[in-house]
Order: C-alpha cells, then structure tokens, then sequence
C-alpha cells in the first residue's frame, strides 16, 4: 500500500511520485479508492493521474486478450515526455503498447492463445535524442568530440581554431539558430583548425534549422531557405586572387564580415588540410548578413587536397549550394538541389 509507512515518509518528501498514469481494475473498480498520503496522487492535478477505462481491443485472456488501446481510447496521444538519453522511446500513448502488437510471433503467451497475435509487428518508434546543448563561439576550445546522443544549437558564429580539432560522430543533427547579419549561425572551421564529421550512408550528420521537425520528412520543404547559416571551411591553400591581396595572397570569404580576421583564407600549402566531411546533409541555410550577401550551404575557402570531402549534400539553400574560393581540395559525390543561386 502506497499510502502507508515507510512509504508515505517517501511521498510526503517527494522522493516516490507517480505521473501520468492511467488506473484500471479490468471491471472490479473503476474509482478512486486511494487515501491518506496517497490521496495527492489523484488529487493534485498536475500529477495527471486519472482513472479511466483504457478500451483494449479485448479484456478476456479465455478470448485471447488484445492489449491494444482502441481508437478513442484515453491511453491515446497522451504519452508523457520521454528522458532524453538516447534509450526511451518517443510514443504517443500510454501503457505497453500502441498500435503494434510487440509481444506476438515469440511468446509463448501468443501461441498458446491467451493474447490475439492482432497487429503483429515490431515497434519503430524513434528514440528520444539525448539533451540539446547550446553552442557558442566560446565553446570550441581545443579537441571537441559532439555524439550523436545530443543535438547541437549553434548560436552565432562558431569557430573551430587554429590549432582546435572538431570531431562530430556518425548520426549526429547540428541545428542553427534563425538570424540575419550580426545574429546569424554558422559553424566556420578557420585555417589551421580541423573538423572530422564522418557520417555514415545509415547515420548521416544532419545541419539544418532550428525548428525543422526531422521526424516529419514534410515539415520543411524546398521552399524554406535562410533559416540559418551554413558550413564554412578555410584553408590554406593557394588563391589565383589579385597579388594587391599581399605575398602568400590571402582573402576574406563571403560571408563573414571582413573585421573577423578568423574568416582570412589562403596560403601557400596547397596539401593543407582542413579535416574530413563524409555523409553530410546540410540543409534550409543561406542567412543573409548583408545587402546580396548570403551565407552558402557549403563554402570551402583555401582548401587543401589534404581535405577529404564526398558524399555531401546541400538542401534547399537560399545562396549557391557549394561555392569554391580557390584550393586545391578534391571533392567528389556532391548533391546540391533547391539552392537560389549556383
């Protein structure tokens, strides 16, 4: 009992608490028969905690019970917000099952008749991500590893340094935060230091928006362009730019304001390396941060061959793709569609 010592000591400081439950005795009660301390289980509100037939297919295990809620049923669209840890799953309903019968094809409690095999199937619902962690500029600061048990939010200008490595794990969404000019999100990997985003053709890593719902392939479409920035890589690389741009001759990329002397790209070290891209989808970018002055989906500044880059993608983008400012980088399987410009 629930509401009796020691347990009650556990509820009354908070330490046991029931959530978002549904309770049923399968027709021998249908009320609230709690009291004492467990009384506030039921009482306050905000636990959601409710008393309700949940209208399974069939209650008789003699007729092969069905365990699965029925349409209308108020174990339906009403599943409590998973744990972000990358374990919990993301359902909309309340109890063991959904809409898929999980239990048929390998129980013993199946083919012995005692529940229907009615919907037999193997649940797919999507896994809850892990937590969603913040990205300023000033949180690249040396070897930084992002997994794919998190989802990244760039907030600005973030840049990966000379000297800094950025490793980003099969899977794994970076999302940019919506903004224009001084407010724009863009993840820019500066000469010198290097970024390792290795997805893979099951895991690709995923840039987009802030808000597009990735669950729902329909939630953004070709048309939403500029929500974000983009992905930006410098190298140093040598550049056929007029020799007034000084000996190496370097320049300053489109799309980062000339006063950040971190966004100069250029040199003499055309085997330079600025790190590795494989199986990334970069999508909805193209933040303007000036009158015609657009961020691209990929830009590769000075890049060196050194540089492994295949299989990217950009997505509806709301400048060019992939531009190329000079380098020597050799980049192959590339896919670029719904972009405004090249």
């Amino acid at each position: 009992k629930i509401g009796d010592d020691p347990t009650k000591d556990n509820i009354t400081s908070g330490e046991l608490d029931l959530r978002d439950n549904l309770f049923w005795s399968f027709g021998s009660s249908n009320a609230n028969s709690s009291s004492g301390n467990a009384q506030a289980f039921f009482t306050e509100t905000d636990r959601n905690n409710t008393f309700a037939d949940p209208m399974f297919g069939n209650y008789t295990i003699a007729q092969g019970l069905n365990p699965l809620p029925q349409a209308g049923s108020p174990a339906l669209g009403s599943g409590r917000d998973e744990i972000a840890d990358g374990f919990f799953c993301d359902v909309d309903f309340k109890g063991a099952f959904g809409g898929v019968n999980w239990a048929a094809g390998w129980t013993i409690l199946v083919e012995s008749g005692w529940m229907t095999d009615a919907a037999a199937g193997i649940p797919d619902y999507p896994l809850k991500g892990g937590a969603v962690v913040t990205v300023t500029d000033a949180d690249i600061d040396g070897d930084v590893t992002w997994t794919a048990d998190n989802e990244y939010v760039l907030d600005g200008f973030v840049f990966v340094e000379d000297g800094e490595t950025l490793t980003i794990e099969a899977g794994t969404v970076v999302r940019g935060k919506p903004g224009e000019g001084a407010n724009a999100s863009a993840l820019i990997v500066a000469r010198g230091g290097k970024i390792f985003a290795n997805g893979t053709a099951e895991a690709p890593v995923i840039f987009t928006a802030e808000d597009d719902d990735l669950s729902d392939p329909s939630d953004f479409g070709p048309g939403d362009v500029g929500e974000w920035g983009g992905l930006i890589l410098l190298g140093k690389a040598t550049l056929n730019s007029p020799e007034a741009s000084g000996t190496p001759i370097v320049d300053n990329i489109e799309g980062i304001p000339t006063t950040e002397p971190r966004g100069q790209f250029g040199g003499t070290d055309d085997d330079d390396s600025s790190g590795s891209l494989r199986y990334v989808s970069v999508r909805h970018g193209g933040s303007n941060i000036g009158a015609n002055n657009e961020i691209n989906g990929v830009t590769f500044g000075g890049v060196g061959r050194g540089t492994v880059v295949e299989f990217i993608e950009v997505f509806a983008n709301k400048d060019d793709g992939f531009e190329f400012f000079g380098g020597t980088v050799q980049a192959k399987y590339l896919v670029a569609s719904y972009c405004g410009d090249d």
